[in-house]
C-alpha cells in the first residue's frame, strides 16, 4: 500500500497514492498526479511551458487498465507553439485509445485527433482535424516565395488525415 508519497523540486511535483500487489493476479488501485516543466526537467528539448498528467491504474498486475489526462500550456519549442494542449488517453486489454486530443496553436488555429493502437499486433489508427492552421506552419518546408507561388501565402489551412499502420510500418 503507498499510503501517499509527494515529491516536489525544481520543475517537477508529484503526488501518488494507492495499493497494487505483486502476484500477476493481484488488484490495483493507483492514483497519480504529476506537475512538471520541460525547460528543466529535459533542457535538451528546448521546450518550455507546463505538463500536467493525471493517471489512475487498475485491474490486475497482469491486465492493468490505465486512465489518463494531459494538459499542457504555453509549450513552445523552436517549431511549434502551442497555447493549451489536452489529451484524454486510456489503455486496457493491450489497446491504447486515444479519446480525444486538442492543441490550440499560440499563432492560430487548432489540431484534433483520436485513435488507437494495438500493443499485440503494432496496428494502429489515428484522425487527425486541423483547422484555421497558419501557412507559417510551413516555413520549414517551403519559403515564404514559395508559398506565394502556391497561392497560399498568408492563408489558413485545413486538413483531415486518416493514418494507418502496421508493426515497422
Amino acid at each position: 500500500v503507498l499510503e501517499a508519497l509527494h515529491v516536489d523540486g525544481d520543475g517537477l511535483s508529484l503526488s501518488a497514492f494507492g495499493s497494487g500487489g505483486l502476484s500477476p493476479e493481484a488488484p490495483l488501485g493507483l492514483s497519480a498526479e504529476a506537475t512538471f516543466d520541460p525547460a528543466r526537467l529535459a533542457p535538451e528539448l528546448e521546450a518550455t511551458g507546463s505538463l500536467r498528467i493525471v493517471a489512475k491504474v487498475g485491474g490486475r498486475r497482469a491486465a492493468p487498465t490505465v486512465e489518463a489526462t494531459l494538459e499542457g500550456r504555453d509549450l513552445a519549442t523552436k517549431e511549434l507553439a502551442v497555447a493549451l494542449a489536452t489529451a484524454r488517453v486510456r489503455f486496457a486489454d493491450e489497446t491504447l485509445l486515444l479519446d480525444s486530443a486538442r492543441a490550440e496553436l499560440r499563432d492560430g488555429g487548432r489540431v484534433e485527433g483520436d485513435g488507437r493502437f494495438l500493443h499485440a499486433t503494432g496496428d494502429g489508427t489515428w484522425n487527425v482535424r486541423a483547422t484555421g492552421l497558419p501557412d507559417t506552419l510551413l516555413a520549414r518546408y517551403a519559403d515564404p516565395a514559395m508559398r506565394e507561388r502556391w497561392g497560399i501565402a498568408g492563408a489558413t489551412l485545413d486538413a483531415v488525415a486518416t493514418v494507418r499502420h502496421g508493426r515497422g510500418e
